[in-house]
């Protein structure tokens, strides 16, 4: 029985050290910081591999973790996809608020949402290809519809709000939430048309063309500034 344990553990940890260290390193990790960590690897797995194949257990490959650990973050996969629907909307409402400063008032505040939304199309083609993905999901699979309305929803909210920060006390030809939801709808509509032809050049011209669009259906001048496409 002696033999059986008498080992020399002088040039590392133990067995018994070693489990214990692994247990301690997932204890250190919150269930909350696990859940973002698995939504962050779920992003990359869809965008670049598509949503078919983005499984529990690739996501938590690409997370460096295991199926049982993703399991315990979240009940399903589906529950999953809701986190990453948010997290997705969460990043454009802050880069909306980065692009824009609403104190150029909304002409300005229009150009520059748009610019801001493509600078974060343009980054990453297949995370775009990803959104269209989960919309079809959500569409498709019956309790999620939810979830698409309430992702366009807040897209739209998102933008209302910032616009109303840069109205600046202006008179419009019509309302704003009016204004907005033609914004967003073109701004789709330009994403989707970017991504079939990858056409730079028209994506330039027909986001000065929305632009002038817009000011003009809201009976604004048009912005001072065009900020470049690049």
């Amino acid at each position: 029985m002696t033999k059986l344990i008498d080992q020399n553990y002088t040039d590392g940890p133990s067995p018994c050290q070693t489990v214990i260290g692994r247990v301690e390193a997932v204890a250190r990790i919150s269930a909350q910081d696990r859940r973002e960590q698995l939504v962050e690897a779920a992003i990359r797995v869809m965008s670049s591999e598509g949503l078919e194949r983005a499984t529990t257990r690739r996501i938590a490959e690409e997370a460096g973790t295991t199926q049982g650990v993703f399991h315990y973050a979240f009940q399903d996969k589906n529950e999953l996809l809701t986190a990453v629907v948010g997290a997705i909307t969460l990043e454009i409402e802050k880069i909306l608020r980065k692009s824009v400063d609403p104190k150029q008032g909304l002409a300005q505040a229009i150009n520059d949402a748009i610019h801001g939304v493509w600078s974060y199309v343009q980054r990453d083609d297949g995370l775009q290809l990803m959104q269209y993905e989960l919309t079809i999901f959500c569409r498709r699979t019956e309790g999620f519809e939810w979830l698409a309305e309430w992702q366009y929803a807040r897209y739209a909210a998102s933008t209302l709000e910032i616009f109303t920060e840069s109205l600046q006390g202006q008179k419009l030809a019509i309302t704003l939430p009016e204004l907005t939801n033609f914004i967003v709808a073109a701004v789709d509509g330009l994403i989707i048309q970017y991504e079939v032809l990858h056409d730079v050049s028209r994506t330039e011209k027909d986001i000065r063309n929305v632009v002038t669009a817009a000011c003009a259906l809201a009976g604004i001048s048009p912005p001072k500034r065009v900020t470049p496409l690049l």
